[in-house]
């Protein structure tokens, strides 16, 4: 019988899977989505036990897609800095905290206050925002303290609990656990003296902190039957998807750059060395890598492909937001450069990178009269590819990932790179080649982070490494000079248009929120 690994990806709307041989050829893929709540406050939630239901469908799916292979494996990587709180019980509480919630505003600069922001850098590595579980775990103090009275676990990434229901460890990675705001990244270790002891946080409810490598339990009788997976199948946590896509991505080498481009995007540069203790300014995080020996500097922007997805729902452009991007590719191609004027900022949860502003809001500038759906869907796209610009600027100025612009391809991997019209823009905007996935539906493009949580696993399943190298196939796609130049007469636009809208945006964010606005409303009948 065949021998297969698989490798699921907790991403911000579904479990992604393949099963993959020792080739490191995908045998089998599946995906099963999961819906994300927004709530007033800046709220961003999901379930956990959606997560574990759409790994369950996900695995039962692959297993009846191999029916006579043996699976020896079981590796896992997610999206990363969530809130969720075990209970006694082991029953996860219903609502975990998103890595994009930003309703610790005033914790963070409660935080701040109590141990100075620079001593913060020297501990985390990075500035602490309101997207900082050290932030989230204040306020569930304040506001939930039910939730850590009957907590025995806290966990930190969508990873975290589906490794933890397959096989019951409670565990994390080094990655995972380095944008959280509760590490020390110099000793790899949770920073108890320095921040939970002080902000009384127990210490005691936090995950171990494993390697990614490393066999952390195996496949339960309960998780057997629930996903047709064989009992005491060994599981692997694996780092979360930072980690994971720089791996899958075929650019864990000295400087090689990444675009993801999904719900969030990211600009990603593996790099020999350690963490600092002084900030990098500007939003950009230094973050462990699954190599002791490297870090990964990552310029990380909140709303990307969200962004896009929102637009479509509202505009009702596609039956399936999904699953269909032809129709939006089309319509987009129709549009003229620069959207006939209109400019889309994409700040639909706040920023956190090239500047940290939770009340920061996405919004249309430019509409007129002669305004169209196409104007609307390509200003979306190009207002990302703006962001994306501004992120690449801002690694582009640190000292150890010197400038490869324009002359290197970048690898673009995640959803967003299905289009090829948002990747002609990304590389128009950017000035330089773009490696975006020959097969839009194949592995390169939507399973890259499971591609990489599988290479980690491969020596400890005594495959080759080098099996995985190679794997990846790209087109490469070219920017347009005079595109470029055109784009380049806007960008400044795209620069100011935030600095001018700061006041705003903290002004409406003073406003009732709708559920207040609501019972305004109520009260005044």
């Amino acid at each position: 019988m065949e021998e297969v690994a698989i490798s699921l990806d907790l991403g911000t709307t579904g479990c992604k899977g393949i099963a993959i041989d020792k080739t490191f050829s995908v045998l089998a893929s599946s995906h099963a989505y999961y819906p994300t709540y927004f709530k007033d406050g800046g709220r961003v939630e999901q379930h956990p036990e959606d997560w574990w239901k759409a790994s369950c469908d996900v695995l039962k799916s692959l297993c009846d897609q191999i029916p006579e292979a043996t699976v020896s494996a079981i590796a896992v990587t997610g999206h990363m800095q969530d809130l969720i709180f075990l209970k006694e019980d082991g029953v996860a509480a219903k609502e975990a905290i998103l890595y994009s919630d930003t309703r610790a505003v005033d914790e963070a600069e409660e935080i701040e206050n109590c141990i100075g922001g620079e001593r913060l850098v020297g501990i985390t590595g990075n500035k602490q925002g309101a997207a900082s579980l050290l932030a989230k775990l204040l306020w569930t103090k304040k506001h939930m303290s039910y939730a850590l009275k009957s907590c025995s676990n806290i966990l930190i990434g969508a990873h975290d609990y589906v490794c933890y229901r397959l096989c019951g460890a409670r565990v994390t990675d080094l990655t995972t656990a380095s944008t959280t705001g509760l590490l020390n990244v110099l000793s790899n270790e949770w920073a108890v003296d320095e921040l939970l002891e002080p902000l009384a946080i127990p210490s005691c409810l936090l995950p171990r902190i494993v390697p990614p490598s490393q066999v952390v339990g195996v496949v339960t009788a309960a998780a057997s039957r629930a996903t047709h997976i064989k009992e005491g199948t060994p599981v692997y946590h694996c780092s979360g998807d930072l980690a994971t896509t720089a791996r899958g991505a075929a650019a864990h080498h000295h400087d090689a750059r990444h675009i993801y481009l999904g719900t969030s995007a990211w600009i990603a540069a593996v790099c020999p060395g350690a963490p600092t203790s002084t900030a990098c300014g500007a939003g950009l995080l230094q973050v462990r890598d699954a190599d002791p020996d490297c870090i990964i500097m990552a310029a990380s922007m909140a709303s990307a492909c969200s962004n896009l997805n929102w637009v479509r729902s509202v505009l009702r452009f596609t039956p399936d937001a999904n699953t269909d991007w032809t129709a939006v590719d089309d319509a987009a191609a129709g549009a003229p450069l620069g959207s006939g004027g209109v400019l889309y900022l994409p700040y639909l949860s706040g920023e956190r990178c090239p500047f940290v502003d939770a009340t920061a809001r996405a919004c249309f500038i430019g509409v007129a009269a002669h305004t169209a759906t196409s104007h609307l869907l390509r200003s979306v796209m190009e207002g990302v590819a703006y962001a994306l610009r501004q992120l690449f600027d801002i690694l582009d100025a640190q000292p150890n990932t010197e400038a490869h612009l324009p002359f290197n391809p970048i690898r673009i991997v995640g959803g967003g790179s299905r289009s090829p019209i948002w990747c002609q823009i990304v590389a128009d905007v950017l000035g330089c080649p773009i490696d975006a996935p020959a097969h839009p539906a194949g592995p390169d493009a939507l399973h890259v982070a499971a591609l990489g949580a599988a290479h980690m696993v491969c020596e400890s399943l005594g495959w080759s490494a080098g099996a995985a190298s190679g794997r990846t196939t790209t087109r490469t796609v070219f920017p347009d000079e005079l595109r470029h130049r055109a784009y380049m007469r806007l960008y400044p636009a795209f620069k100011t248009a935030y600095t001018a809208l700061q006041p705003v945006f903290a002004t409406l964010a003073l406003a009732p929120s709708p559920t207040a606005a609501a019972m305004l409303a109520i009260g005044s009948d």
